[in-house]
């Protein structure tokens, strides 16, 4: 009983000095931050009572920008359109939509086939023209010559006519030959149409046995289904199969009309290149009489020479009609040449191409653009800016 007293003692030491150990941290503690607020107190009264830095800058102007975000849309300032000086095929263009281009490059050619026909019928004339003119002169020197000097530039004249119709002839055989050429390619091209055709309806009636077989296998194969004796994915594999071949089939038949238009179309080329045959003809012919004419009037002229004398007054009369033919005969040559360097076109500036307007075979003609082309070395904005800006 008497040793109770001393363990309840023991006891409360062992709570006690935790208590004053956790006291004693919180007064340190407190200790420590007012230590702390003491010496931010200071430091602020110091800060306060010291002098400030201030920097300085000089004064100066400048611009202030004002960016803002807006549509707007770039204009070229100049478009040119290109149209040929003559009439005629064209033979190639040698540019498109968006191309770059400098002045002076060559921007597309027609065929010269017809123009150089023409300087050579005018070539003929005129050396016809001078021939007639010079056997007129020797006629002026040599007054009383009479029937011999007349009927000598007569043959002349009658070379030079045989000379045309030579010429008009080998001229009608070129372009028959060129016409029959395109009439023989649009035939090629009217079988090889035929045989595409011949192709697709192969090509269908495979693809019908197809169908039809599919269609078979697929009924069977619902039967079977039907009684249990296959599975479900047999019938779906045999309706896949069906659907393949109907696709087959609708391919096949679209392919057909596909060759039917193109061989109609190939059709209707043969039927254009037959009229152009027809129409080179008539005007070879037309040419081929007109040279037989102006034979024939020479022929004629050289037998009326012969039947008379010479006259001085008709014979200068004659010299100076002679010469005003030859002006003429030049003139028409000259003019002819000059449109030689008409038959290629070159860009009127440096720029962009903007719009191409026709293809290679076509017609060409001074009333239709064949190219435009736009200058691009300066530009128009157009810029839509809002009012609070």
């Amino acid at each position: 009983m008497q040793n109770y007293p001393k363990r309840r003692s023991g006891k409360w030491i062992f709570w006690l000095l935790p208590v004053i150990a956790v006291l004693g941290l919180i007064g340190w503690r407190m200790w420590q931050k007012r230590a702390e607020a003491a010496d931010e107190a200071k430091s602020t009264a110091a800060r306060k009572n010291a002098p400030q830095n201030v920097d300085t800058i000089p004064v100066t102007r400048r611009d202030i920008v004002l960016t803002f975000d807006a549509v707007g849309s770039l204009e070229a300032p100049a478009t040119v359109p290109v149209s040929p000086r003559v009439t005629g095929r064209l033979l190639d263009v040698t540019v498109r939509e968006g191309d770059r281009v400098t002045a002076g490059q060559v921007l597309a050619r027609i065929d010269p086939l017809e123009l150089q026909s023409a300087i050579r019928q005018r070539e003929a004339a005129l050396a016809g023209a001078r021939s007639r003119l010079a056997e007129a002169k020797v006629t002026v020197g040599a007054q009383g010559i009479g029937l011999t000097s007349e009927v000598e530039r007569n043959q002349a004249a009658l070379a030079t006519a045989q000379a045309q119709n030579a010429q008009a002839g080998a001229d009608f055989s070129a372009s028959i030959a060129a016409a029959e050429a395109a009439v023989t390619a649009a035939k090629e091209r009217v079988a090889a149409g035929d045989a595409t055709v011949r192709s697709a309806d192969a090509s269908i009636i495979s693809a019908k046995a197809s169908v039809e077989n599919a269609q078979s296998i697929y009924r069977r194969q619902n039967a079977l289904l039907a009684k249990g004796y296959v599975s479900e994915q047999s019938t779906v594999t045999s309706r896949t199969d069906l659907a393949v071949a109907q696709a087959d089939l609708n391919t096949a038949q679209a392919q057909r009309a596909n060759a039917v238009a193109l061989r109609a179309a190939a059709v209707a080329t043969e039927k254009s290149a037959e009229r152009q045959v027809t129409l080179a003809r008539n005007k070879a012919r037309a040419d081929i009489a007109v040279a037989n004419a102006t034979l024939g009037q020479s022929r004629a002229t050289l037998r009326a020479a012969q039947a008379n004398t010479s006259r001085t007054g008709a014979v200068q009369e004659n010299i100076a009609a002679l010469g005003a033919t030859v002006a003429a005969a030049e003139a028409d040559l000259q003019a002819a040449r000059t449109q030689v360097k008409d038959l290629t076109l070159r860009s009127p500036l440096t720029g962009l191409v903007a719009t191409r307007q026709a293809e290679p075979g076509a017609v060409v003609s001074p009333t239709t653009p064949l190219l435009s082309v736009q200058t691009v070395s300066r530009l128009w904005a157009t810029v839509g800016v809002p009012e609070d800006t």
